[in-house]
């Protein structure tokens, strides 16, 4: 009797061990789904990369059971909150950055308390090319890359480029002979932007633009629709230093060339063989040209340097 009753008592114990042991092992598992699980994405560097940019945009994707509450990312060891971008994924920017190496990593934290973390890397910055600087008077000026800056690819990145004082950005289209217009933040006719084009820029106060990167390749070809385009000069060609130079360079279809005074907010013409108003022509600004057919016009020189 007594022999039978402590195999019960063993039994009993033995199982209250396996159900401990089952639901200690629930527990953990439970624990480990809802840890955030943390990927680097596209654009994010990979770990030893070298980049030819001043600015790294660090993107990752979070994977948990339970809602993400915040993500951070800690930029040589010190933290800034990353905004949501879309569904799991969040992102930030570093823009300024000067030459040299940067060590960087993620922190995902979701409401159950539970706290993920990312592999760590470390990116070498070493910006080429030089850079270019634009000044801005307040209202209208048209403007245009004088450097292949990999941060600005349409409308709302140049809007971000030239900072809080953009309040518009405005194309030119050749081909239908209109205008198209953007508003910073709001997501409609954000074109693209590229080499060879100019854009009205209007701004509420006078500002400062460094364009950074590489120049452009040379020779740089540019088409040109029949009627009105702007135009800029995507390198510094030594054969265009005013109007009248331009316009030879463009050939015997070129019927006129204006351009827009910022300082003045007014255009000034120029007619090809006419000697008034022969302005200046430099980099990062456009210039409406008027050919009578479609034509190229090919421009051959070295970077654009202030």
């Amino acid at each position: 009797m007594k022999r039978e009753k402590m195999k019960r008592e063993k039994e009993r114990i033995t199982l209250s061990l396996v159900v401990l042991t089952v639901l200690f092992g629930l527990i953990l598992t439970v624990q480990a789904d809802t840890t955030p699980t943390i990927t680097f994405e596209s654009p994010t560097p990979a770990d030893g990369a070298t980049v030819d940019l001043d600015h790294i945009n660090v993107t990752a994707s979070v994977t948990t059971s339970s809602n993400v509450s915040d993500v951070l990312r800690n930029w040589n060891g010190e933290n800034s909150t990353m905004e949501h971008i879309s569904s799991g994924t969040w992102s930030l920017p570093m823009t300024d950055l000067t030459n040299g190496d940067y060590t960087f990593k993620t922190y995902a934290n979701d409401t159950e308390g539970n706290m993920g973390e990312s592999e760590t890397r470390t990116v070498t910055v070493n910006v080429t090319g030089g850079s270019y600087t634009i000044q801005l008077p307040e209202l209208y000026s048209i403007i245009a890359l004088p450097r292949d800056d990999f941060s600005v690819a349409n409308a709302s990145t140049l809007a971000t480029k030239i900072g809080d004082n953009c309040t518009g950005i405005v194309k030119w289209d050749s081909e239908t002979q209109k205008y198209i217009s953007y508003v910073p933040g709001v997501p409609v006719n954000n074109f693209a932007v590229t080499d060879g084009e100019g854009y009205f820029v209007n701004v509420d106060n006078p500002t400062s633009v460094v364009f950074t990167g590489a120049g452009f390749e040379s020779p740089c070809t540019v088409s040109l629709a029949t009627d009105y385009n702007i135009l800029s000069l995507p390198v510094n060609d030594p054969s265009v230093v005013n109007a009248s130079t331009l316009a030879t360079e463009i050939g015997d279809k070129c019927t006129g060339i204006v351009k827009w005074d910022s300082a003045t907010q007014k255009y000034i013409s120029y007619v090809p063989g006419v000697p008034v108003n022969n302005f200046a022509v430099t980099g990062g600004e456009g210039y409406f040209v008027k050919v009578d057919n479609p034509t190229s016009v090919v421009f051959t020189g070295e970077a654009w340097s202030n």
